[in-house]
């Protein structure tokens, strides 16, 4: 670097045309010269934008040496001249694609993802798709960080080239820096947009413990990282921990630290108690180990093992002598060491401990020593066995009167006696000889607390008290606060020796002070004195809480997050990193199932085998009618002999033997179609095993009862009516939502759609219903995160029916952390629908939540499926309401457009249950018909989107429920 120092020596005037000259000579060492001395100018802070035209003109060139300079000066001042920037474009584009050399390629990749400008950022698309399949693994990493930062700068670009996808793939590189660098990078998306774009399944899991072993030490360091915020499960965490442990004993402390993170994040999650001992014995030596690093590196582990040690003390409860303090120590070092000590002194290390802090006591760096003494009095606190101990050698220091010793005893001393109250009080005697030695504030309110709380047993407590009284009014606020409670106990445990100086106390607190606190209490004080003495001893002489080792440590929530974050800024910090780092967000990567996609083509091929069933029965039916035998019009798949006892009972009613075709006429004028079933209604015993399919949705409508609670995977319709689907999304199926539901504070069942894990604190549960005639969902918000909510909003994708939310969510004020809030939320169908084949209900949607911490609203995908019962409109002037317009729509609609199914098992199988059922979701009644000996069927017309439904339900005297429906065009 000697030789380039003299490019950053002060020049003369007219550099700036002389550089002009040389950037524009054809002399190519001439232009590698005067590029650098462009770049020294603009290091040092000189403004050399002018010659931007004249720089770009060298990106041409095969020096890559020159090259790196251009790319540097063009990434300094694109963003202030981004006209002038679009020119390299070209040149950019070409270097990243068709050069020969992988550096170059991989130069103009990182080069043109370092431009900030949006109109650049849209030419580097395609040219780093083409890096991210180069066949050069330098260009493929470089590609995979690229993505990130350009993420950062435009992420639905990200989202809608399919980049992320991209970078997925290439977590199955055969480079094992290739698969870190995607991991780097999609860690970064994740943690910017805290959504898990991860997706790790037992396949992706294995390529990561794989590449683990083989890449560099920084790329371990983000495998690492990424496997600590993965949700594992028990056997895949043993698992992560056996492949995860020989990094432990890695030459790069940040890798050890790393894996020590993902360890003790799967110790909770281990099933078995001898792999926790296991591991907990093998993460002590590298910890150990970090200790003989610099001082520096030792600071960072010693941070990260102070929250170790509170959550998991055993891991170095052998290992306390390393903690020791040494004599060439830092400053920084000692600090922290004492911590841990504290923090891992137990009954069996008790003496050696106190020895050290004794000693530790006696050194000469002040701060060191008070923060020694107040070791020894954490440790009292801690260890009842201990107390005793650390009394004694507190009283040897006192006894040294050197007088920082002295104060520091003071103050630990007093935390002893609220911890032990009415023990060791001899010691009050060796206290109160040191009181000249005291001359700070906390050390004197100390004091005064000690003489105020033993004041019956100190015999010239009033002595004691007055020493501080004649100083009262320049004492700071904190021991005038303590002083004046002090007196107030000296004469309520004192009241014929103590009555003038609370007098005199009052006084000065009332009327010489300027401090309201201070007056405020004072006035309190004496207008308890003055009306009811029993009121203020009460008030004054109450008991305190008993103070414990946990008022020292961290909550346990608050370690937690520090825990999920060791080998970080805020492990170091000792807080969380929310408070330091803007846009921070929390991630878990959640296990991705494979098996949920084969389960989904599972189902779909069972549903398709139904679907053929259901087809060779109808098949079955025709023959049977060309046959003569006695069947219904629609004969799908009612058994036989139900359909024969039926056709009887219809010849005997019309009083005829006459052929198939002469009854069929009759029936066709007396009554609608009869009902069609889509299974077999089987006697109730023998269904008891088998899940109730609840195509209709009408479970929670007629009230199925079932032995087996788990929810029947939903069956295909066969065919589509009129772009309206079967019943089955009529009445919305509600056979593949999770089989946990909540109530909520209505009658609507809550299905949760997400955790608080994915949505980021925010949980949530939903369910439908129709709410003073207007279609709602009903919202269950539950905020488990540390910020107040104080909006929530909710957006549809195109689905089924074009359904969309009126507003966003009505919240009744911010949901603050804890609280939960129900709300219902009005629907509207005021999009055009998106019907699928085969008919899909679910609808998925993005809920959005704005915190009251700031930061980029978190956002939550989920699905849900929406029943459509819930816009059934029987007022609107489509509805068939009329008998004669009823049936003569249910004869011009075809019979392969009929949707059937049966419901078993119900309820409510009274006529009249069944009709209000009905008729309060949305349906108008029209007519029945008794069928003597079997039962009755009931039809029902109503509208959706201005759309005729026609519903016919027959309840059979077994119980079973056929229904069937059409949609009219």
């Amino acid at each position: 670097m000697s030789g380039d120092a003299k490019y950053f020596q002060t020049t003369k005037k007219g550099e700036i045309r002389e550089l002009q000259d040389d950037l524009n000579s054809v002399n190519k060492d001439k232009i590698k010269e005067a590029v650098k001395k462009v770049i020294a100018a603009m290091t040092v802070g000189k403004d050399v934008s002018m010659l931007f035209s004249d720089v770009i003109k060298s990106m041409g060139t095969d020096n890559i040496e020159l090259k790196k300079l251009v790319y540097l000066y063009i990434i300094n001042y694109a963003r202030s001249q981004p006209e002038k920037a679009i020119l390299v474009v070209n040149m950019f584009q070409k270097d990243a694609t068709n050069h020969p050399n992988p550096l170059v390629r991989a130069l103009a990749i990182r080069t043109m993802g370092c431009i900030r400008v949006d109109r650049i950022t849209e030419y580097l698309c395609e040219p780093l798709n083409v890096a991210l399949k180069d066949q050069d693994p330098y260009v493929r990493k470089t590609a995979a960080i690229c993505v990130a930062k350009l993420y950062d700068i435009n992420n639905e670009l990200v989202e809608d080239r399919g980049f992320i996808d991209s970078l997925r793939e290439m977590l199955s590189d055969v480079n094992p820096m290739v698969v870190a660098n995607a991991v780097a990078a999609l860690t970064e998306i994740c943690e910017a947009s805290g959504i898990d774009y991860f997706k790790i399944d037992s396949n992706t899991l294995s390529k990561l413990l794989t590449a683990l072993n083989e890449c560099t030490e920084w790329g371990r360091v983000f495998i690492l990282d990424a496997l600590s915020k993965f949700n594992a499960k028990g056997s895949q965490a043993r698992d992560i921990c056996d492949r995860v442990v020989p990094q432990l004993a890695h030459a790069n402390s940040a890798v050890v630290m790393a894996a020590v993170k993902v360890v003790v994040k799967f110790l909770d999650i281990l099933p078995k108690k001898e792999d926790v001992e296991k591991y907990c014995k093998k993460l002590a030596p590298p910890l150990v180990t970090l200790l003989s690093s610099p001082p520096e590196i030792q600071y960072v582990a010693l941070r990260n093992i102070d929250l170790i040690v509170q959550k998991y003390p055993r891991i170095l409860q052998n290992d306390i002598r390393i903690f020791f303090v040494k004599f060439n120590d830092a400053v920084y070092v000692k600090m922290q060491k004492l911590q841990i000590l504290i923090k891992l002194t137990s009954r069996k290390n008790i003496d050696q401990v106190l020895l050290e802090f004794k000693e530790y006591a006696q050194e000469v760096d002040i701060d060191f020593v008070r923060r020694a003494v107040r070791a020894i009095g954490r440790v009292a606190i801690k260890l009842d066995c201990a107390a005793e101990k650390c009394v004694q050698v507190l009283s040897e220091l006192v006894k040294t009167r050197v007088n920082y010793v002295v104060q520091e005893s003071v103050i630990v001393i007093k935390d002893i006696f609220r911890r032990y109250p009415r023990k060791y009080e001899k010691i009050i005697v060796t206290l109160c000889d040191n009181l000249d030695s005291l001359n700070e504030p906390e050390a004197k309110a100390s004091m005064i607390w000690i003489i105020g709380e033993y004041a019956e047993r100190i015999v010239d407590a009033g002595d004691r008290l007055e020493h501080f009284i004649d100083s009262f009014e320049e004492e700071g606020s904190l021991v005038q606060l303590q002083l004046l409670t002090a007196t107030v106990k000296l004469f309520l445990k004192k009241p014929d020796k103590a009555k003038s100086l609370v007098q005199k106390v009052l006084n000065l607190a009332t009327e010489s002070s300027d401090n309201p606190d201070l007056r405020d209490r004072g006035y309190v004080y004496w207008r308890l004195l003055s009306t009811d003495p029993t009121a203020a001893r009460k008030v004054v002489l109450a008991e305190r809480p008993v103070i414990s080792s946990e008022t020292f440590s961290l909550p346990e929530d608050y370690l937690s997050v520090l825990m999920e974050n060791l080998s970080s800024l805020a492990s170091v910090y000792h807080r969380p990193p929310e408070e330091f780092v803007r846009g921070s967000r929390k991630v878990v990567f959640m296990p991705y199932e494979e098996e949920d996609a084969e389960e989904e083509e599972d189902s779909d091929d069972e549903s398709e085998s139904d679907s053929d069933d259901d087809k060779a029965k109808k098949k079955k039916g025709r023959k049977d009618v060309k046959k003569g035998k006695k069947s219904t019009k629609k004969g799908k798949s009612s058994e036989d002999e139900e359909e024969s006892d039926e056709e009887d009972e219809e010849d005997s009613e019309e009083e005829s033997d006459d052929d198939d075709r002469r009854k069929k006429k009759k029936k066709a004028q007396l009554t609608p179609q009869q009902p069609a079933a889509a299974a077999a209604v089987q006697p109730p015993q023998q269904q008891q095993s088998a899940p109730v399919v609840d195509l209709m949705g009408m479970g929670d409508l007629l009230g199925i009862t079932s032995s087996n609670p788990t929810p029947a995977q939903p069956q295909p319709v066969s065919a589509t009516a009129g772009g309206g689907g079967g019943l089955d999304d009529l009445f919305g199926s509600f056979g593949v939502e999770p089989a946990a539901q909540q109530p909520a504070a209505s009658s609507v069942p809550m299905t949760m759609v997400f955790d608080a894990n994915k949505g980021q604190g925010l949980e949530m549960s939903i369910g439908f219903d129709r709410v003073n005639g207007t279609p709602t969902m009903v919202v269950q918000c539950s905020n488990k995160s540390g910020d107040g909510i104080t909006r929530i909003d909710i957006k549809f994708n195109k689905n089924y029916l074009g359904i969309q939310p009126a507003q966003t969510l009505p919240l009744q004020g911010a949901i603050n952390p804890g609280q939960s809030q129900t709300v219902n939320l009005g629907l509207l169908l005021n999009t055009d629908p998106m019907p699928k084949n085969p008919l899909d209900l679910t609808v998925q949607m993005a809920a959005r939540s704005i915190r009251t911490g700031g930061g980029k609203p978190p956002v939550t995908m989920f699905a849900v499926q929406i029943p459509a019962r819930i816009f059934f409109d029987s007022a609107n002037a489509n509805t068939l309401s009329d008998r004669n317009a009823f049936l003569a729509q249910w004869r011009s609609i075809d019979a392969s457009l009929d949707q059937s199914q049966t419901v078993k098992q119900c309820k409510n199988t009274s006529t009249e249950a069944v009709k209000q059922i009905f008729v309060k979701n949305g349906c108008s009644f029209v007519a029945d018909r008794s069928i003597q000996g079997k039962g009755v069927s009931l039809y029902f017309a109503s509208t959706l989107k201005s759309v005729a439904v026609l519903l016919e339900i027959s309840i059979a005297n077994n119980g079973a429920v056929p229904s069937g429906g059409k949609v009219a065009e």
